[in-house]
């Protein structure tokens, strides 16, 4: 995740600016110790103090700075290009009712999906396309309807159960315009919720 690249990325940075800072004190240190007319001819100066050990410090920095994946971020961003056009290319994402294929809006969403391992619906339509079916009830800690989601039909645990077939009661009903919406099943052998409400 972008969270773990961050963190390694700091960490790498804080390391090579730690040794950049050590390798500038050692070099400083054993330069001090020459004389001035025993100084090696590959050092340019002989100078001490603080200008001297900053001079040092960077230019161990520029040895050690490709320890930092700079060019790791670009790769990851092409990696992510090529899989959009992949993901969007699939048949297997392809909506025929709505004639569309799948879209990629970010480009990380690959990355994300291959770290799923729950998924919590609320009532926004993330999966549901902001269609609401009433399916089951629960009165008094009793669960009554055994209608399945096509999530539960896909996974193959749908409720096989022969299902209520009586005629409902004169009070039961809905609007035409709420009708598409309840996919209320009863069970054969289960308690009915018309019995239950009937009593209320």
């Amino acid at each position: 995740s972008d969270g773990l690249v961050n963190r390694s990325l700091c960490k790498m940075t804080v390391l090579c600016v730690a040794l950049a800072v050590l390798g500038a004190t050692v070099s400083v240190t054993l330069r001090s110790g020459f004389a001035s007319d025993d100084v090696p001819w590959y050092l340019p100066s002989a100078s001490r103090g603080f200008k001297s050990w900053l001079l040092a410090a960077f230019s161990y920095f520029l040895i050690v700075y490709p320890l930092i994946p700079i060019t790791f971020y670009v790769m990851r961003n092409i990696i992510f290009t090529f899989s959009k056009f992949f993901m969007q290319a699939d048949l297997a994402m392809y909506d025929e009712e709505q004639d569309e294929s799948c879209k990629v809006r970010t480009m990380t969403l690959l990355e994300q999906l291959g770290q799923v391992s729950h998924i919590f619906s609320d009532k926004t339509g993330t999966l549901t396309s902001n269609r609401m079916e009433f399916r089951r009830a629960v009165f008094g800690g009793r669960e009554y309807g055994c209608g399945d989601t096509a999530i539960a039909e896909t996974l193959g645990k749908a409720n096989t159960a022969a299902r209520r077939s009586d005629a409902l009661p004169p009070y039961a009903g809905c609007r035409p315009t709420t009708e598409p919406y309840i996919q209320f099943e009863e069970a054969a052998a289960a308690d009915s919720i018309w019995d239950a409400l009937q009593g209320v």
